[in-house]
């Protein structure tokens, strides 16, 4: 598995443990619930799993572009 395929794993896990529904590519992580205090919770979440993430990215890109930086 490629670093960028486990880092997907990762993020849709821990939206998934978050929200409580694992998410797709294209999906808004506001559209699925989230809000700017729930984002602070997933950044600390990846943060533990070495993926770097901007809360601007959280909320303005879609999940499937999460972590595309962090290998």
């Amino acid at each position: 598995m490629s670093s960028n395929n486990s880092n997907e794993h990762i993020v849709k896990q821990v939206v998934k443990d978050t929200i409580g529904e694992y998410p797709k590519d294209s999906d808004m992580f506001i559209e699925l619930g989230g809000n700017s205090i729930i984002a602070l919770f997933v950044m600390e979440k990846l943060s533990e799993h070495g993926i770097s993430i901007t809360g601007n990215e959280i909320l303005g890109e879609p999940i499937g572009k999460w972590g595309m930086n962090n290998d």
